[in-house]
């Protein structure tokens, strides 16, 4: 399906707008990104694929990473601000903002996790790993894979909670850090 800007516009506006002033807590700044995502949509609009995400996750991404560029330029004593999201059982994206400061220690067993995860991730069977992908990486929702794996929702559901058992124990020796109730790491 093609949309127009102005529909895209139009439907998410204020999505988009409470998305970026829940984590900015700014009201003009958050308007300033609002824009700057929209511009973005407008400029990446012709290579959008409504086959491969729907537009709202595609809004949500776009949102997600354009707030994190912001906190990185404005990072200051390496303390860093991060969003965790997930998509809770109903298929609803949700942010949730951590911000804490490291030593460069904790850097860099923090990139020591995320390559640990990723290598889990690549180590499951083809049904697991394709999961994994679209539900951790790609931020899709339960319905979203149903539909591009052409299998059942409630298959979707019960892979998704045994892939976090899964993952959980693949990488138990960092337990403290994965969170099975949501999909963060």
């Amino acid at each position: 399906m093609n949309y127009t800007f102005e529909e895209i516009y139009k439907t998410y506006k204020n999505e988009v707008n409470a998305w970026v002033l829940m984590l900015i807590k700014n009201k003009s700044e958050a308007e300033e990104i609002a824009n700057d995502i929209f511009m973005q949509v407008h400029k990446h609009l012709a290579s959008f694929d409504s086959k491969q995400a729907n537009v709202r996750t595609w809004l949500y991404t776009i949102t997600k990473h354009r707030v994190i560029d912001v906190w990185r330029k404005q990072k200051k004593n390496d303390c860093i601000q991060h969003i965790s999201d997930y998509v809770d059982d109903e298929g609803n994206e949700t942010f949730q903002l951590h911000s804490y400061c490291d030593s460069p220690q904790e850097i860099m067993e923090n990139d020591e996790v995320g390559t640990d995860i990723q290598t889990a991730i690549s180590g499951l069977s083809s049904t697991y790993k394709d999961i994994a992908i679209l539900f951790f990486n790609e931020q899709l929702s339960y319905d979203e894979i149903a539909e591009r794996l052409d299998i059942p929702l409630g298959t979707v559901k019960g892979k998704i909670n045994r892939l976090k058992d899964i993952l959980q124990n693949k990488l138990n020796k960092y337990s403290y850090k994965f969170n099975t109730e949501k999909a963060e790491f």
